[in-house]
């Protein structure tokens, strides 16, 4: 794994700060769910703050994984953002109306982010090629 240097390409970047945000939110999520938890919900309370945190500090770890080259956090990112595009789905025309396009339009921008050839080729600079025979 190697530390994020001056070479480092934008998209990297850009995917990595919306995957931090997005961690950081759902982190944020979690106490807020803590805070306001009454005896009536205590358990759904704690099972969804429980859920919030793990999803957001896997996503949070993933993007630092992202932004030190790692090429394992490639799939994670993905797959989060996937899963954000079905609930951005799932919550068009609810209020905020603006909430849904903009849940789509990061995760878009992420999977584009990640999936572009200066990424793959900073992601895989330190992979060996193919063994010639």
């Amino acid at each position: 794994m190697r530390d994020l240097g001056r070479g480092t390409c934008l998209p990297i970047m850009v995917a990595a700060g919306l995957v931090i945000v997005e961690g950081a939110t759902l982190l944020g999520l979690a106490f807020l769910d803590l805070s306001s938890l009454t005896s009536e919900r205590m358990a759904v309370g704690v099972g969804t703050a429980l859920f919030f945190l793990v999803y957001g500090g896997g996503q949070v770890v993933a993007a630092v994984g992202l932004l030190r080259l790692a090429h394992w956090s490639r799939g994670p990112i993905v797959f989060t953002q996937l899963i954000q595009l079905g609930l951005a789905w799932g919550l068009r025309g609810a209020e905020p109306e603006w909430l849904a396009p903009l849940m789509a339009f990061a995760a878009v921008v992420v999977v584009v982010c990640v999936v572009l050839r200066s990424t793959t080729e900073a992601l895989t600079a330190d992979e060996p090629g193919p063994v010639a025979d």
